[in-house]
């Protein structure tokens, strides 16, 4: 069985969830994004921006995208805010330069400190038993700007 992606989709006034999608690429970077099953694009490269599920929850289970602001509290309860992204989160240099494509939380507050989930945190717990999502950048970017 294949495995399929989610995604969502912000189009600039609402995030929006299709389900699961299929994208067609063309030159230059343009792509256009299906719902399996329909032959009809739902929105484009111009139309939206794509998030992928980064097959995370949170504390309350609900799935972590790229995007979404998380608050989590340090070993000082502080709440800390962070950002899921998916890019290089990690380049190994050896006899060769390895890029190592991943998610990650890029932390604002710590100099974008990219940081990973602690199986085993201060509190003995998992840190997503801590996360918690309250927001995305798209809707809710003034909580990092802060």
């Amino acid at each position: 069985m294949k495995e399929r992606f989610k995604f969502r989709a912000w189009d600039s006034e609402l995030m929006w969830y299709q389900g699961e999608l299929y994208f067609v690429f063309g030159s230059n970077d343009y792509w256009e994004a299906y719902v399996y099953g329909d032959d009809v694009p739902i929105f484009t490269k111009e139309d939206a921006k794509i998030m992928q599920y980064s097959g995370l929850q949170d504390k309350n289970n609900k799935d972590i995208y790229e995007g979404d602001i998380i608050s989590l509290k340090n070993e000082e309860g502080h709440h800390i805010l962070a950002i899921c992204e998916y890019d290089i989160a990690r380049r190994i240099i050896h006899e060769n330069e390895v890029d190592i494509p991943s998610f990650y939380f890029r932390v604002p507050a710590y100099d974008n400190k990219k940081t990973f989930p602690i199986v085993n945190n201060y509190q003995n717990k998992h840190d997503l038993e801590l996360f918690e999502i309250v927001g995305n950048i798209h809707e809710n970017i003034d909580l990092i700007n802060d």
